[in-house]
């Protein structure tokens, strides 16, 4: 039996996967370790091997993606039937790579190091509950602007990595905003919003730092609601959450908490891992189960 699996993204961020796995592969050998491995070729296809793979003997899954592998690859792992759970290794090959950039790990040579080092910690999981599909998240869970952001940076590839920066700026001065019903605990709000973010990470899309008091196994959700605001407040805002400054803001509700709710008059879709999935109703809670992921020490 081999050491690890890896889950190669061939299309991940500028479509280096392949590029990657060849530098890595020979690093591995090199330390005796021995190595299966799936080129993915569709969506999905990450989970549903995940979801069937016999897993004995391994000592966990390499991912070599962006973190919308990394959600397909979680999401098969939580429904095994089975229940068996392997330690993650990650290895960046997306635009985002958001749970890297908050462990650390800067390129493929790092993250083997990592892994061969073998030092673990643990990944919280948000639980999704939308009608009667239930999905995990390890990343962010938002809805409004940024949903229109990534759809738009999706249309976008072309710009590679300023796909993101440029997909704001064409979101931000559009500013459409809806109305949404979100409910916490007893407290209920309902209006005007342009945005609502639950983060588990600090770092989403191309490296904003939306969430800088986020921890990733602080089993607590990271949850941002923003009113409506005119487009140029809401340009100079965008400007801030980059570098992380945004926070405190007289137009933001910053606050963690266990579980949530989204709703309103009309469903919408939601942005989960980086991919525009999903719609409202959702009803988002922490989840009990979290995730190993090799990382560079300990940190629980």
């Amino acid at each position: 039996m081999s050491d690890y699996h890896v889950i190669i993204n061939p299309v991940s961020g500028q479509k280096h996967g392949l590029r990657i796995f060849s530098k890595i592969k020979p690093l591995l050998s090199k330390n005796g370790k021995s190595i299966t491995g799936t080129i993915t070729c569709d969506k999905d296809h990450a989970r549903q091997l995940i979801k069937e793979l016999p897993l004995d003997g391994y000592r966990g899954i390499i991912v070599i993606g962006g973190d919308g592998t990394i959600h397909e690859v979680i999401n098969g792992m939580m429904c095994r039937a089975d229940g068996k759970i392997l330690p993650l290794g990650l290895v960046p090959a997306g635009t985002g790579n958001s749970l890297c950039h908050d462990l650390g790990i800067k390129n493929p040579e790092q993250a083997i190091q990592i892994i061969l080092d073998g030092a673990l910690t643990s990944c919280d999981l948000f639980e999704l509950t939308m009608r009667e599909e239930v999905l995990y998240s390890f990343n962010v869970v938002s809805w409004g602007i940024p949903v229109d952001i990534n759809t738009q940076a999706e249309k976008l590839r072309w710009l590679k990595g300023q796909r993101y920066n440029i997909a704001s700026i064409i979101q931000i001065f559009r500013n459409v905003r809806r109305r949404v019903v979100i409910s916490l605990g007893d407290q209920r709000w309902e209006g005007m919003y342009s945005l609502v973010i639950a983060c588990n990470t600090i770092h989403t899309g191309n490296g904003m730092r939306i969430a800088p008091n986020a921890i990733i196994n602080d089993h607590k959700i990271d949850l941002l609601i923003l009113k409506k605001m005119n487009s140029l407040h809401l340009l100079s805002l965008f400007i801030k959450i980059f570098r992380g400054q945004h926070l405190p803001h007289p137009d933001i509700s910053y606050t963690q908490v266990d579980s949530f709710q989204i709703d309103g008059p009309e469903r919408l879709p939601l942005n989960i891992d980086g991919e525009t999935k999903g719609s409202t109703p959702v009803q988002v809670k922490y989840a009990e189960t979290q995730i190993p992921v090799f990382a560079v020490e300990r940190r629980d």
